[in-house]
């Protein structure tokens, strides 16, 4: 998701493989289907510096969420067509949403925008967060809904 030329990537760990060997990996799909990472973010972007939107084939942390460009990059690696599954799972934030709200600023997208913040934005963007994730804390921590792509492919 983080490369910068993922075809060049995923060729050279293609040839890394055994022959008839096997990539699989996992990787988030879009962000809409991924509340955990989109909750925060909505709930904090009015009080912080506009963050820059990556573009279609950009790297970052859902540059995979659409099927077809995967598909795309890794026929362009030689690998053969690759088969998707989906993999939907609840995911652990934190145990309390003080502890969320603790790690907004230690990594991620709103750790980067804290660094360009005054202390007051920040404060103002982490009260709207606290906020957006009361719906989702209960007796077992703070979790929203992920989304990811368990995908396989062979060496074309």
């Amino acid at each position: 998701m983080f490369f910068g030329d993922p075809a060049a990537a995923f060729k050279n760990l293609r040839r890394a493989l055994r022959p008839l060997g096997r990539l699989v990996f996992l990787c988030w799909r879009t962000p809409l289907e991924n509340p955990w990472g989109l909750v925060p973010m909505r709930a904090a972007a009015p009080h912080l510096p506009p963050i820059e939107r990556p573009g279609p084939e950009d790297p970052g942390q859902y540059a995979f969420g659409d099927r077809a460009r995967v598909e795309r990059i890794l026929k362009q690696a030689g690998f053969g067509t690759p088969t998707f599954r989906t993999l939907d799972q609840q995911i652990p934030m934190g145990r309390d949403i003080p502890e969320v709200l603790e790690n907004l600023g230690k990594f991620g997208p709103l750790a980067r925008l804290f660094v360009e913040s005054t202390p007051e934005q920040i404060a103002k963007a982490k009260a709207a967060v606290g906020e957006a994730l009361k719906p989702h804390a209960g007796p077992e921590g703070v979790r929203l809904a992920g989304a990811c792509w368990l995908v396989s492919a062979a060496q074309h």
